[in-house]
């Protein structure tokens, strides 16, 4: 028996933020009970990244009106001049599609002006890169649909059900105009917010996004 477990049946009842099995801060209540002769101890946890995105999507709009000046007070600096990473092998992404890597090919798109680029990682494992337009369905228009098809792979046949929170997402663009749909998106995926990252420079005429995934290495040229 663990410390953890005598202290919560020393306890009897109450609440506690542990970290679970996997390492995932989660909160946890727990209480001791008589069943048939023998003492039981019941825990109830929930992971604190599943609240917060629960709570981010039942108040989307109060934190719409926070996320949004936040980025614009304090957006990435411009990176130039940079050596991008080197690959075996080079796969270009254009508007309105998207490539997945796999064997340590590098992906690379450019040109994200009043497009979104899109990452979506599992480090040592493969990558996919969008390139979306505005226009696209995701973001209510009546253009196609990029992002849907590549969460579904990604979903079905890449990953299992327990390893969906080890996949990380990188949005990159010059404008926020879409983020706010796209991060809804990706949370329909079964995303949690805590796997979405965002670059944003409103300085910037356009940006390129180049992944090496045989080192894990994402540049962001503005």
């Amino acid at each position: 028996m663990t410390t953890r477990e005598l202290l919560f049946r020393a306890e009897q009842r109450g609440h506690r933020v542990v970290a679970d099995y996997r390492g995932c801060t989660a909160l946890t209540s727990f209480e001791g009970v008589e069943f048939l002769g023998t003492r039981w101890l019941v825990v109830a946890k929930t992971d604190t990244d599943e609240i917060i995105t629960e709570h981010y999507l039942q108040h989307g709009r109060y934190y719409s009106h926070k996320l949004l000046p936040h980025l614009r007070a304090a957006p990435v600096p411009a990176l130039r001049d940079l050596v991008s990473p080197t690959s075996q092998e080079t796969l270009r992404t254009d508007v309105d599609e998207f490539l997945k890597a796999e064997n340590g090919e590098r992906l690379h798109t450019f040109g994200v002006s009043t497009c979104t680029g899109v990452l979506a990682a599992y480090p040592g494992r493969f990558a996919y890169l969008a390139h979306t337009n505005p226009k696209d369905i995701v973001y209510g228009a009546d253009g196609i649909n990029p992002l849907g098809p590549m969460i579904m792979r990604i979903k079905a046949f890449d990953i299992y059900r327990c390893e969906r929170r080890s996949v990380v997402f990188v949005v990159a663009g010059t404008h926020l105009k879409v983020l706010l749909p796209l991060m809804d998106k990706l949370i329909e995926g079964s995303s949690l917010l805590s796997q979405i990252n965002v670059l944003y420079n409103p300085d910037a005429a356009s940006a390129s996004m180049s992944y090496d995934g045989l080192h894990n290495d994402l540049v962001v040229t503005w």
